[in-house]
C-alpha cells in the first residue's frame, strides 16, 4: 500500500475525490490556494511526517475552478487574509508575465501549472530529504466536471524567472 501526501486548498474540498482516486493511505496538508510557505518550522513538521508515515509520493493538487486562485487573478477580495499578500503578488506576476503559446482558454491551466511547478521547486529547495529519498513529486489539476486529474505541465509556456540583456 502506497502512502501519499497531498497539498490541497480547503476551498476545493478534494479529500473524498482523492481518496476515491488514490488507493492507499493519503495524508493532507491544506493551505489557501496551495500557498504553503516552506519555512523552518513547516519543513521540520513535513519532514517528520514524511519519515514517520513512510510517504513515497507527494502531490500538489488544485481544482481548475479554485476559488482562491480565481480571486487572485480577478476581484482580489481575499487578498486581505493574513499571509496571502505574497501569494497574490506571485499569482499576479505569473498572470502578467507568462508568455502563453497555447489557446487563450488554456490560460488558467497555464497559471495553475506554473503555480504548482513553483511550489514543487520550492519544496525541493527546502528539503534535501525529499531528493535523497527519491520521493515522487507531481502537480495535479482536477477538472471537477468529469473528475479527471491532469498533470501540471509548463511545456506550453515560456516562463522567465530571470532575464538579463547585455
Amino acid at each position: 500500500m502506497q502512502n501519499r501526501l497531498f497539498f490541497i486548498c480547503p476551498t476545493d474540498r478534494l479529500e473524498p475525490i482523492i481518496n476515491s482516486a488514490f488507493n492507499g493511505v493519503n495524508y493532507f496538508y491544506s493551505s489557501l490556494g496551495n500557498s504553503v510557505g516552506f519555512d523552518y518550522h513547516t519543513m521540520q513538521y513535513l519532514e517528520q511526517m514524511i519519515e514517520k508515515n513512510n510517504i513515497r509520493e507527494i502531490f500538489f493538487v488544485l481544482a481548475y475552478d479554485n476559488a482562491i486562485l480565481l480571486d487572485a487573478i480577478g476581484a482580489r477580495k481575499y487578498e486581505c487574509i493574513y499571509g496571502m499578500s505574497d501569494f497574490y503578488e506571485n499569482i499576479n506576476i505569473q498572470n502578467n508575465n507568462a508568455v502563453v503559446l497555447s489557446l487563450i482558454h488554456k490560460n488558467l491551466f497555464t497559471i495553475l501549472s506554473s503555480h504548482l511547478s513553483r511550489q514543487i521547486k520550492e519544496l525541493k529547495q527546502h528539503s534535501p530529504q525529499i531528493l535523497e529519498n527519491k520521493i515522487y513529486l507531481e502537480g495535479l489539476i482536477l477538472n471537477k466536471t468529469d473528475l479527471v486529474f491532469q498533470k501540471q505541465s509548463c511545456s506550453n509556456i515560456i516562463w522567465l524567472e530571470d532575464f538579463h540583456l547585455n
